[in-house]
């Protein structure tokens, strides 16, 4: 009876600010978040009920924010979930219908110009963009987002989907992305609008999973625009193909890359807008600073009879000086004197390759040297930023011509340089300055050396705060004679190069070239290899040397 008298010693209590996901919330997942957590603003709601927020320490994000950006729950609006530091993010602003975070739009006016990229084109009404300022942003968004969901085991929940909603799906091609629920389908399918690639994708609907918060705060990066009174030839109501196909070739000559001036916004993720093609004028001498001539696609589709003007499209002159741009509607060509832009920056070199962030890795190797120096990078450090570099270069200089400064170089500076065999662009350094206009280029990002002729180099950097992707190892082996002889390096660079190895680090070094064990998937060990058929010798050990 003595126990009676005393009260009970645990409080019932709810997170503020906060909503399980389909009325539930995940048991396992928020009893072990909070297992260790201390309460602070303890608040009493209406019949003994107390509402709080928790943190896991003093200085941490409160864990009612947490469960919400991880999705585990959603914010109830207009309610706030309190902050104990001033670099604490509140609960994002939520969708009330939909009940789920959604993306915010980008402000755009009418009257704005920029250059874009055109990432797919069905018809003069239906052609999706991206501002080629953005794309960089876009590559390393597609980057981290793959990231997360490869770091972040969602769990299985029932959710309602509404039309209107945010989610992430993984499609076959372009793998994770951010995807808007356009139309629920039957047998448990849906159609999505994919928010960043302008294409829609039909999917299971188990198969979404609800978008992060800290992936709602960048608008989507394409867009959707139609060119302004224009109606398909013939009085159709529908563009033939052959205007569609035409469409898709005069972009495709122009490198996917237009200037756009907005018109009337029609919808949310759509435009009026006129665009334009830059073509050169052959007219230019060779010394002669560039001059381009802009046209208008939609002129260019009445001039060749696949459409009809619907009314008269008026665009304000551009009194920009430092383009001299006049763009004045349908069926008129605009020169352009090309500013001096992106020019590569005296004096500047590539970031210095960072060491990998394990001592045991997967890696592959680009090249070999003739001090048998190996030019490696790792799987889990490297492979994402070659591949956005390769994007981002791709993006900004296929089918792109030298201005007459991309003609004149030094040794030591700085390029982006198109590899012969590929014809895919890559960064640089200039070794040597030949005759006959050519220079002997590293592509710092693999080590290979090439020739190059000054036609095929740009002095525009980009990705100048990435470091370099590639770093020096070698085996602890040295060669049977005084140097490495040419058959063994050939040998040596059959076996290594372009190959998934793993990668062990046994000398600890500041500096490289790091001292590496090398083994194949099969589990051969390289060095050993050379070793055993007399292509080389065991290096003395480090306690020797250093004694």
């Amino acid at each position: 009876d003595n126990f009676l008298a005393l009260p009970a010693m645990a409080s019932r209590v709810n997170l503020a600010g906060v909503r399980p996901l389909a009325n539930k919330y995940v048991k396992e997942i928020v009893t072990n978040k909070m297992a260790t957590m201390t309460l602070q603003d303890m608040k009493t709601g209406v019949e003994d009920e107390c509402k709080v927020i928790m943190f896991e320490d003093t200085q941490g994000v409160s864990i009612n924010t947490m469960i919400v950006k991880k999705s585990y729950a959603t914010a109830i609006p207009g309610l706030d979930t309190g902050k104990n530091d001033e670099h604490e993010h509140p609960i994002l602003d939520i969708d009330e219908e939909n009940n789920l975070p959604q993306l915010q739009r980008p402000v755009m006016e009418a009257g704005s110009r920029f250059t874009c990229r055109v990432v797919s084109s069905s018809s003069p009404g239906n052609i999706c963009l991206r501002r080629l300022v953005e794309e960089e942003s876009f590559y390393q968004m597609s980057k981290e987002l793959t990231r997360y969901h490869e770091t972040h085991c969602s769990p299985a929940l029932l959710r309602h989907w509404k039309e209107g909603d945010s989610c992430v799906v993984k499609t076959p091609g372009e793998g994770w992305v951010r995807a808007r629920v356009d139309r629920m389908m039957e047998g448990g399918m849906v159609e999505l609008l994919l928010h960043d690639h302008g294409s829609r994708f039909v999917g299971a609907v188990e198969s979404l999973k609800p978008l992060p918060g800290e992936f709602c705060q960048v608008g989507p990066f394409c867009w959707t625009v139609e060119l302004p009174n224009l109606v398909p030839a013939g009085g159709a109501k529908t563009w033939t193909g052959v205007a569609c196909e035409k469409l898709q070739e005069i972009l495709l000559e122009a490198g996917m890359e237009v200037d756009i001036e907005l018109g009337r916004k029609l919808t949310d993720d759509s435009w009026e807008a006129v665009m334009f093609v830059k073509e050169k004028e052959e007219d230019s001498g060779p010394l002669d600073p560039e001059e381009f001539k802009y046209k208008s696609v939609g002129g260019m589709m009445i001039d060749l009879g696949l459409a009809i003007p619907s009314g008269k499209v008026e665009v304000k002159d551009d009194d920009d000086a430092k383009t001299n741009v006049k763009l004045e509607g349908m069926n008129n060509n605009i020169v352009l004197k090309e500013a001096d832009t992106n020019e590569g920056k005296i004096g500047f070199n590539w970031l210095t390759a960072e060491m990998p962030s394990s001592m045991d890795f997967a890696g592959f190797v680009s090249h070999v040297d003739w001090d048998c120096n190996m030019y490696m990078s790792s799987i889990q450090d490297n492979q994402d930023n070659l591949r956005i570099i390769g994007s981002v270069l791709e993006s900004k200089y296929s089918g792109s011509s030298p201005s007459p400064l991309d003609l004149l170089w030094c040794k030591g500076e700085a390029c982006i340089a198109q590899f012969c065999l590929d014809n895919k662009w890559y960064r640089g350094e200039v070794l040597e300055v030949r005759d006959m206009g050519e220079c002997l280029v590293k592509f710092v990002d693999y080590g290979s050396e090439e020739l190059c002729k000054a036609e095929n180099m740009r002095k525009g950097l980009f990705l100048t705060d990435i470091p370099v992707q590639c770093f020096t190892v070698q085996m602890d082996i040295d060669p049977i004679t005084m140097k490495w002889e040419e058959g063994v390096l050939n040998f040596i660079h059959k076996t290594v190069v372009e190959q998934v190895l793993q990668v062990t680090i046994i000398q600890k070094k500041d500096v490289f070239p790091l001292v590496v064990r090398l083994v194949t998937k099969a589990g051969l060990d390289i060095g050993e290899l050379l070793v055993k058929n007399g292509y080389a010798r065991g290096r003395a050990s480090v306690a020797t040397q250093e004694s």
